[in-house]
């Protein structure tokens, strides 16, 4: 991490937390159900802002931003999953945050689960050893075996760190498709 990416997780953290983050009131008045929902939900946000962010910065107008990461295309460590640019850092990790806070009005203790929850996995998707046995996740969670692949390719499984929205949309697309169409006419209907 950068000195000025340190420098913008504070102010980042400091605007999601003095915002978007629900004040804890009385101890009491604590809810489990409620922080692990609103730690989901802001799984669910990144997972959308990052998907959305990251095919944005592989456009020609944006590559600039997100160029430095693909400099790892060869040879891929954990740590190059915190090689970014301070632009991507912002825009790609820490918006999608400071939007899912506001919509998910989380707590300090759901907001630091959320968080933590993306940041082990982003180091776990650039560890090329867990490649093979990550096949093994849900279809609907980014392996370590897609976001190797999109770095030997770039063109394809923009979702990272957590949900494939590329996936979900696939299937959601493919699924729409099928009720959509109609089946082509046979020998039978086409005569008559």
């Amino acid at each position: 991490v950068t000195g000025v990416q340190t420098c913008a997780l504070p102010i980042s953290y400091a605007l999601a937390t003095n915002f978007f983050v629900s004040r804890s009131v009385a101890p009491g008045e604590y809810s489990a159900a409620r922080s692990i929902a609103s730690a989901l939900g802001l799984i669910v946000a990144h997972a959308l802002g990052y998907h959305y962010a990251h095919r944005q910065m592989h456009e020609p107008s944006m590559y600039w931003a997100h160029k430095f990461h693909h400099a790892f295309a060869k040879h891929v460590t954990p740590s190059s999953a915190n090689a970014v640019s301070v632009v991507e850092y912002v825009y790609a990790y820490m918006l999608p945050f400071v939007a899912g806070c506001a919509v998910c009005a989380p707590d300090e203790r759901a907001l630091l689960a959320a968080v933590a929850v993306v940041s082990v996995n982003n180091l776990l998707i650039h560890t090329p050893r867990l490649e093979e046995i990550s096949k093994m996740l849900p279809w609907w969670a980014v392996s370590t075996a897609d976001h190797m692949m999109h770095h030997r390719v770039q063109v394809k499984h923009f979702s990272a760190p957590t949900i494939s929205v590329d996936r979900i949309l696939e299937r959601t697309m493919s699924l729409t498709l099928m009720k959509g169409t109609k089946p082509e006419p046979g020998p039978a209907t086409a005569a008559g």
